[in-house]
Parts: structure tokens; sequence; C-alpha cells
């Protein structure tokens, strides 16, 4: 069964990848289009991007992910799923360019399967178990408190470093994701009971926090390249997911001497994948509009067109 909900987990990672490219490029293509440097967290965005055909197509891939997600999720630990999803992650980096009608380099190919390689030894080699204990809604709402307070930091440090801006709001939407697959398991037994739906506090925190995550990740977006978001998502919604899952729901991980050495050369393979992923930059992300250009929106296309220099 274990197997069947680690395929499960992967075919999700593949529908968040594809729904992270579209609404990458929805969201750069709204950037341009407004022509002004973007807030830090700007809550209008999702109304704006509403009314895209590009971003609506990325919500429908991340609903059918989330429904994987809730499948997977019902059949193996948390610690084991959300790694997974990181498998997805890495091929939004190949599919992007795809979109604008070119194709990743090797470059780009290889740090994509170096991390999903390591990956893949990491989780064969530790062997995640199901813990025994359903989190309260006192211990989840904790884990929330502590999830919103490095939230806020990733925030501040956004405003602080306008630069960095793109890998703290990948971090923070990492965490967020991370708390909301943690939710979603804690209440995996309600969604087949009307009454529960209504009465358990489980939906609702759900649906709280997958807005919070959806909002971070727009704006994540917004900042320009997809790698530097997409590098700090990888890291951090497994990281935040594997730590909820052996603090709250009582996960634990088979942890020998030799499955330690294997381990770490697999987050280390994991971690090189990652970092050179995020010093690639594929075609199909497009670079900010300089200062003496001015960008007009079509539906389907952008063009830039030079101006002067010279005002009167």
């Amino acid at each position: 069964m274990t197997g069947l909900a680690a395929l499960i987990a992967v075919a999700s990672g593949g529908c968040f990848a594809l729904s992270a490219a579209l609404q990458h490029h929805a969201a750069h293509r709204e950037a341009r289009r407004v022509a002004r440097a973007p807030r830090t967290l700007d809550p209008r965005l999702l109304a704006r991007l509403a009314r895209r055909p590009l971003w609506l197509g990325g919500r429908l891939a991340a609903v059918l992910g989330v429904v994987l997600q809730a499948l997977a999720l019902r059949a193996a630990p948390l610690s084991l799923v959300q790694p997974l999803l990181m498998i997805g992650l890495a091929l939004c980096v190949v599919l992007e360019p795809r979109l604008g009608g070119d194709r990743a380099d090797r470059r780009t190919l290889g740090a994509a399967l170096l991390a999903t390689s390591g990956l893949t030894v990491f989780m064969i080699v530790a062997e995640p178990a199901a813990g025994d204990h359903t989190p309260t809604a006192t211990t989840m709402g904790a884990v929330a408190g502590a999830c919103a307070l490095t939230i806020i930091g990733c925030l501040a440090a956004a405003r602080r470093r306008p630069d960095a801006a793109g890998a703290a709001l990948g971090t923070a939407t990492g965490i967020a994701f991370g708390l909301t697959a943690a939710v979603l398991k804690a209440g995996a037994g309600t969604f087949d009971d009307p009454v529960a739906l209504v009465t358990n506090w489980a939906p609702y925190a759900y649906l709280a926090c997958a807005a919070a995550a959806l909002l971070l990740n727009q704006n994540a977006f917004l900042t320009g390249s997809l790698t530097a978001p997409l590098t700090a998502i990888t890291l951090s919604e497994p990281l935040t997911a594997l730590l909820i899952g052996l603090t709250a729901f009582h996960e634990h991980l088979d942890v020998t001497v030799p499955r330690a050495v294997l381990m770490l050369a697999g987050a280390a393979a994991m971690a090189s994948g990652v970092h050179r992923l995020a010093g690639t930059r594929t075609a199909a992300t497009p670079s900010p509009a300089p200062a003496d250009t001015v960008a007009t929106a079509a539906p389907d296309r952008i063009k830039v067109h030079p101006v002067s220099l010279h005002k009167p």
C-alpha cells in the first residue's frame, strides 16, 4: 500500500509542477503588464490573476494535485509523501521552457536528475514509518503558530533584501505548503463524513492554510526567475513536513549507522542538484524589463518597445 501511495505522491508532484509552471508564467506576465515594482505581499494579485486563463489552468492542475496528495496521505506517512513531491517541483524546471517553445538545457536536466535521484536514495534508505498519534487541534495550533512566526521572519527578510525576495518568499511558501499538508493529513478521516466536514476544525484550518500558501506562492512567482522561489520551496516544504511528521504525528525514521551514511549521501546529492538548479536560468523565464523600455501586454504575447531616454 505504501508503494502505491508513493506513486500517487509522485503523480501529485507532477500536477504541482505543471501548476507552478503555468502560474509562474501568468504571474510574470501580470508583473510586466502592471509595469511597476511588485510589493512584497500584494493581496490584490490573486484577483488580477483570476482573470487570466493561463493561471486558471494552473489552478486546475493544483486542485488535481491536492486530490492525489490527500489520497497518498491517507495511506502513507507525511514524512514520505511530502518529500516525494519534490520530484514534481524539479520537473517544473523542465516543463517551464516548453511553455515558451524552448527546451531546457542539459545542465538544467542534469541538475533535476541529480536532485530527484538523491531524494529517491534518501527515501528508500530512511523508510519513514507512520506514527500512532493523531494530533489534536491544540497541538496543530502550536505547530501553526511556530510556522507563522517563521513565515513572518521570511516576509521581513524579503522587505529588507529585495534582491533575495524570491528565495525568502519561496521559503515562506514551502513552510505554508508543509503546514497545509499536515492539516490535510490530520483531518483526512473527516472528509468521508458530511457532519465532520462542518463540525471538525480541520477543514476550516486547511482552507485558511491553503489560502495563505496560495497568496505567498503567487507573490513569490512575481519576483522574477522561477529558480529562486522553486529552490526555496523544494527545500523548505519537505523539511517542514518532515519536522511536523516527526513531532506532531510521532512518525519515525529507521536510522542505523550504514543507513545514516547513505541518507547523508542522498541528502548531499539533493542539495547539490537543487543548488545547480538555482544557478540555472531557463530560456522561458522572462527577465525584468529595463528602465528604458515600456511593456505592453497582449492576450498571448508580451512585446517590449524601446523608448527614448530624453523626455520633454
